[in-house]
């Protein structure tokens, strides 16, 4: 068991730190940020402790008692403290460095522990352990007289003073209330503030004179804004209004331009709506081209689109000047492909504003499976999307390959009106048909009207029950096998394609 006693200011406390604050000569030095502590030793019947260096640790709390550290030094090994005659003198901060905040959040109480045993012949961290507790009761930190001056400014506190928080909003009560002003002229000015460059050209020139404009960027004159949030225009207002409108007259420009890798990023949060409009004007709204073709003009690197307007149509270049290396579309694997897409009706789960109801369309990953080049990513979202547009080639395909296949059926009806397919006529036995295998017999063959010129496809299925069987057919018959003889007539229906 040991004790802990201090001094301040004379005063003799069963544990008190003098602690003092090194400050910088002017405002142009670096504050150190380190206090001075210092301590006489004893044990529980008031001998100093043996000359030597010890293991302690130093702490820092908010609260009298209980709570957690804000702020922990620990001095062991090649940090132990020196203790003569009882006495030391650290400075803290030395090992954990003080940070400013700390001092910011109202009263600190400091503490300090030693090892169970504390010895002046321990030279590691591991000689004691750190179980018997720290002194009490803890320290609170005082101030020196003059420092409460500090707290003000020519005598005015902080609330006085407008204060701009973390979050770069004016914070409790510090903004500007009621007829306060940041800047004031004392008359009206067509040029009440100036930005100007090196060269004494108006960058930015604000007019409170209630003409023209009340904030102007100059024309001819670069103006670089920079930060990762060079301007920010916001309005929490609730009614209807224009929060920031750019305009330009005559032959000039506005321009909003990302350079290297950067991205313009254009939206609306909530059920907040973004309008590309011309307010009714002749102009349009044009993407990657300077010439007006309608109201809205999509030029990339191969295509132009245009969007139109009602009453003109909407197109994207197809001119086979632009065009290479083109080939006719695979027309006899379109109505194959088509028929494997699996057209649905469903909903989104986003159901924000112009998502609601029952849509129709297709599923990407199904499209990919069947017409890998129409489905593609959309942006940098990570979900797949379908040029609808696009399918429009695969199903003229289609649509030319049925009526491919529907002139051929025309050609193949005779005079009697039946479907004739080299030699044999649609619908009858030679075609399709049942046959039957007869109680105690294994099989049944049909021999057909008009052999075929090679060996038939033949499909089969028994009637009824189900059997074990086997189709053989060649250019002459078919014939339906049974694995074994049945008790009872079994009958088959059948197909033959050639």
């Amino acid at each position: 068991m040991f004790r802990l006693t201090t001094w301040v200011l004379g005063t003799l406390l069963s544990m008190v730190a003098v602690m003092v604050i090194s400050h910088a000569a002017s405002a142009a030095v670096t504050v150190p940020t380190k206090m001075n502590f210092q301590g006489r030793l004893t044990d529980s019947a008031g001998n100093v402790k043996a000359n030597g260096l010890y293991n302690m640790k130093f702490r820092l709390f908010t609260v009298s008692s209980g709570g957690s550290a804000v702020w922990t030094e620990t001095r062991e090994t090649t940090n132990r403290v020196q203790v003569t005659n009882g006495l030391f003198s650290v400075q803290l901060g030395s090992v954990t460095p003080l940070s400013d905040s700390l001092f910011a959040s109202g009263a600190l109480y400091t503490e300090v522990e030693l090892p169970t045993p504390a010895t002046a012949t321990c030279s590691t961290a591991a000689c004691g352990s750190f179980t018997e507790g720290a002194m009490t009761p803890r320290n609170q930190m005082a101030t020196s007289a003059y420092a409460f001056n500090s707290e003000t400014l020519d005598g005015l506190d902080s609330s006085a003073f407008g204060q701009l928080g973390n979050s770069n909003t004016w914070t409790g009560n510090n903004i500007w209330t009621g007829t306060a002003q940041l800047f004031k002229n004392t008359s009206n000015s067509a040029s009440a503030f100036k930005v100007q460059d090196a060269s004494s050209l108006d960058v930015l020139a604000v007019n409170t004179t209630g003409s023209a404009s009340a904030v102007t960027a100059t024309a001819g004159v670069t103006t670089t804004i920079s930060g990762p949030r060079a301007l920010d225009v916001d309005s929490a207002a609730t009614s209807t209004g224009t929060v920031m409108s750019l305009s330009v007259a005559g032959t000039e420009r506005a321009m909003i331009r990302a350079v290297s890798n950067g991205d313009i990023n254009l939206s609306g949060t909530g059920t907040g709506k973004m309008y590309l409009n011309t307010d009714g004007g002749s102009g349009g709204v044009q993407i990657g081209t300077t010439t007006l073709k309608n109201n809205l003009t999509v030029v990339g690197t191969a295509a132009t689109c245009v969007l139109g307007n009602g009453t003109g149509a909407t197109s994207c270049t197809s001119d086979e000047r632009l065009k290479t290396g083109i080939q006719s579309y695979a027309a006899a694997q379109s109505l194959d492909n088509i028929m494997k897409l699996r057209p649905v009706n469903f909903e989104w789960k986003d159901q924000t504003s112009g998502n609601q109801g029952i849509k129709l369309g297709l599923i990407a990953q199904e499209v990919q499976d069947v017409l890998p080049q129409f489905v593609a990513s959309v942006g940098d979202t990570g979900y797949l999307g379908v040029d609808y547009a696009a399918l429009v080639t695969p199903l003229i395909g289609a649509v030319q390959r049925q009526e491919e296949k529907i002139q051929a059926l025309q050609q193949a009806i005779d005079v009697n009106g039946n479907l004739v397919i080299t030699n044999h006529i649609i619908g009858n036995p030679d075609t399709r048909g049942r046959l039957k295998i007869e109680a105690g017999e294994t099989s049944v063959t049909y021999a057909f009207a008009h052999p075929y010129d090679k060996q038939p496809f033949v499909v089969a299925s028994p009637e009824g029950k189900f059997a074990e069987y086997s189709v053989h057919a060649s250019e002459k018959s078919l014939t339906i096998k049974l694995e074994a003889a049945v008790s009872e007539d079994r009958w088959f229906s059948y197909m033959v394609q050639e």
